[in-house]
Order: structure tokens, then C-alpha cells, then sequence
């Protein structure tokens, strides 16, 4: 019996000795283990549980190799065009001279009026002292609207009188409201802005295209503010009144190429004072890429909205993303 088991011994043992069994992991598959571990440990977490995964950087726009272009001549006396999503900038001219904003100072001024959390019903009566020379007037002293009427007319009409009794609305004395302007212009790091009224019609108001540029992107992300942009025309009546006013975009890109297919026309803002010449902002979209085209002291208000198509055009043509 003894010599039997002897013999199976002896025959199975080289197979054993042959064939050992690691104890070990290597490097490489105790990363693998643990990352297997960490993906079942997420799914298990639900379906909505988003991986630690490096979060690739938005891409930013290259010029086209086969571009040669290095723009297209403006009257301006200063342009910019950015991309939205990386900062790349596409395009300048002067982007760091301060020229008078003129009414693209109510960009400012409606985002000052809405960290205040207004009540869009309030009603405001207009007084001879909202009057301003300059640009159309609708509704004026003493007839009644509400807040929500004056917001659309600053945005809208760029109207000067609307952009005042917008601020005084607020509760606060035009200085004290002023103050806020600039206050904000900080926080959102306009280092070369200042504000000097609510309208823009004093030539104090100034500012860069840079700044210019980031005002816009900042004022847009607000759905009210890009809600009144994107309107050709605003009708409203004044309280207890059959009166009907039709308030006009003075945005005269809202019936170009540029709010069509392929573009998606985000939101801008005009302004003009005889000092600062003929300015302009816009935000457009194509292709799911979002920028910003501004430019300050055009000659003429033709001139503006020309210069800014042919600059959004010329980026999209001669960048990819």
C-alpha cells in the first residue's frame, strides 16, 4: 500500500513545482484592481455619478493653415473679437484705448438694476427730471409704466429716460447708483471702465473694447437681459392708458445674416454720443461656439454693423475649433 502512494507522489509532484502560484500583484495590476474598483464603485452610485476624470480644456480656435488673412479694415477706432469659451483673442485693434462708451453704458446700468431683485410690476412714474436730449423718447412725465416696460426700453430703444427712472426705481440717488456701476465694473474685473450716469450720454463713461467685450458676455448671461436684445421690437401701453407705443431695436443685426442659419444671434448693444462715434457689441454662436465682436468709434452707424459683420464672418471663416 505504502509503495502505491509512494508512486502517485512521484508522479504528480514536477507538475506541481512547475507550476507555482504567485502571491503577489504587480504595479500594473494593482492599478488595474483598484481602478476597476473605483468604476464599480462609481456605477454603483447610480447612473448619475460622473467619474474623477481629468475634464479635457475647452480647444482653442487655430487660424485655418491655408489662412492668409490677418483681417479686414474697419473706421473704428478700436475692434476686438474673442472667443468666448478659451479667451483666445482673434482679432484687435486697440483694444486697450478708452473711448466714451455712449449707451453701452445700460448694459451696467440693467445689471446693477437686477442684483436689486426687482419687482417687475412695480410701476414707476416718469418725471420731467428722467428727461435727456438724445435718441427717441416713448412714454415721458407723467405718464405711469412699469419696471419691466422701462428695462425693455433701455435694452430695446436704448431710451435715456427709461435708463434713469430704471435706476431710480432702485430706491437709490443717481450717485449712489453711479457708485454701484463702478463698484460692479470691479468685481467683474473692467480694470480700465468707468462710469459717470446711467444713460452713457456723458462722455465720462469709459472704457476699452477688452472690457467692453467682458461687460457684454457678463450681461448676457443674465436670460433677461439676452431675452430683451434678441427683441426687434417691444409694444407696451402705460398704466390706465389705450396709448400703444411700438419701441424699436436700434439693433439693426437682428434682421441680418447674422441672426439666421448658421448663426444663432445671441445679444448686443448699440450706443452713440458725438464723442465716442458709432459703437457696438454683439455676441453670435456657429457651430456651438459662442464670440464676442466688439468695435468703438466706427464712423458711421452703417459703418458699425457692416465692420461687425464682416468681423464675425472673417473669424468663423478663418478659425477652427
Amino acid at each position: 500500500m505504502f509503495s502505491i502512494i509512494l508512486s502517485i507522489l512521484l508522479i504528480f509532484t514536477p507538475f506541481v513545482a512547475s507550476s507555482p502560484v504567485s502571491t503577489e500583484t504587480t504595479v500594473s495590476d494593482s492599478r488595474d484592481v483598484v481602478a476597476m474598483e473605483e468604476l464599480s464603485t462609481s456605477q454603483n452610485e447610480g447612473d448619475s455619478q460622473q467619474f474623477n476624470l481629468p475634464r479635457a480644456e475647452p480647444r482653442a480656435p487655430q487660424k485655418k493653415e491655408d489662412s492668409r488673412s490677418i483681417g479686414i479694415l474697419t473706421t473704428s477706432k478700436s475692434a476686438l473679437v474673442f472667443d468666448e469659451g478659451t479667451g483666445t483673442v482673434l482679432f484687435a485693434k486697440n483694444p486697450q484705448e478708452k473711448i466714451p462708451l455712449a449707451s453701452l453704458t445700460k448694459l451696467m446700468t440693467v445689471l446693477v438694476f437686477l442684483d436689486k431683485e426687482p419687482n417687475w410690476d412695480k410701476k414707476i412714474r416718469l418725471t420731467r427730471a428722467d428727461d435727456r436730449e438724445g435718441g427717441i423718447v416713448y412714454a415721458r412725465s407723467p405718464e405711469e409704466v412699469t419696471v419691466k416696460d422701462l428695462f425693455n426700453m433701455a435694452l430695446v430703444g436704448s431710451v435715456n429716460n427709461a435708463a434713469i427712472a430704471l435706476a431710480r426705481s432702485t430706491g437709490l440717488e443717481q450717485k449712489d447708483f453711479v457708485a454701484e456701476m463702478n463698484k460692479k465694473a470691479e468685481t467683474l474685473g473692467l480694470k480700465n471702465t468707468t462710469f459717470a450716469d446711467p444713460t452713457g450720454l456723458l462722455p465720462e463713461n469709459q472704457g476699452t473694447a477688452r472690457d467692453v467685450a467682458k461687460l457684454l458676455a457678463a450681461a448676457l448671461e443674465r436670460e433677461e437681459v439676452k431675452a430683451a436684445t434678441l427683441q426687434k421690437r417691444y409694444v407696451f401701453s402705460p398704466v390706465n392708458s389705450e396709448k400703444i407705443y411700438y419701441v424699436k431695436s436700434t439693433d439693426e443685426l437682428l434682421w441680418s445674416f447674422l441672426n439666421d442659419d448658421p448663426y444663432n444671434f445671441v445679444g448686443g448693444k448699440t450706443g452713440y454720443i458725438e464723442e465716442s462715434g458709432y459703437n457696438l457689441a454683439v455676441e453670435v454662436m456657429r457651430g456651438g461656439h459662442k464670440i464676442v465682436a466688439v468695435v468703438l468709434g466706427s464712423g458711421t452707424a452703417e459703418d458699425r454693423f457692416r465692420e461687425i459683420k464682416g468681423l464675425v464672418d472673417w473669424a468663423f471663416i478663418n478659425y477652427q475649433w
